[in-house]
């Protein structure tokens, strides 16, 4: 038996093993898949800095640093 996934990706954290009962209403899922398509992100920056970006987006190369911070 083979099981698709409607979408591309990794597969990570497995949430059944086999032998598991599965029900085809169980909301939980087989298992993690980690997307690996390209996002868009939105955020919001100070009005200084458009001249500087829109130059780089004129010159087709603008630089892009990201840092993620992550509070629980």
């Amino acid at each position: 038996m083979e099981i698709w996934s409607p979408l591309n990706g990794r597969t990570g954290v497995r949430l059944i093993d086999q032998g598991n009962i599965v029900h085809t209403g169980d909301t939980g899922g087989l298992v993690v898949i980690t997307p690996l398509n390209m996002i868009a992100v939105i955020f919001t920056l100070p009005q200084q800095y458009l001249p500087e970006i829109a130059d780089a987006v004129r010159c087709r190369a603008p630089a892009v640093r990201v840092s993620v911070r992550i509070s629980f």
